[in-house]
């Protein structure tokens, strides 16, 4: 009973701390995004250098 009337004077108070905790989990899920990017950006500059490195020794070796 005391949580049913807390939660209706307070309606609009809890409506904005959940849009609140919506936009700081889209917020995460973006910089996870950016992160696997990143990372998926390391991975092909590795693979490059390795292919690279190998034309080099395949042509002067």
């Amino acid at each position: 009973m005391n949580f049913s009337r807390f939660y209706l004077s307070n309606r609009r108070l809890l409506v904005s701390f959940s849009h609140l905790l919506v936009s700081f989990t889209l917020l995460l899920v973006s910089l996870a995004d950016l992160l696997v990017s990143f990372s998926h950006l390391l991975v092909s500059l590795f693979y490059i250098d390795l292919f690279l490195l190998k034309m080099f020794i395949i042509r002067y070796i």
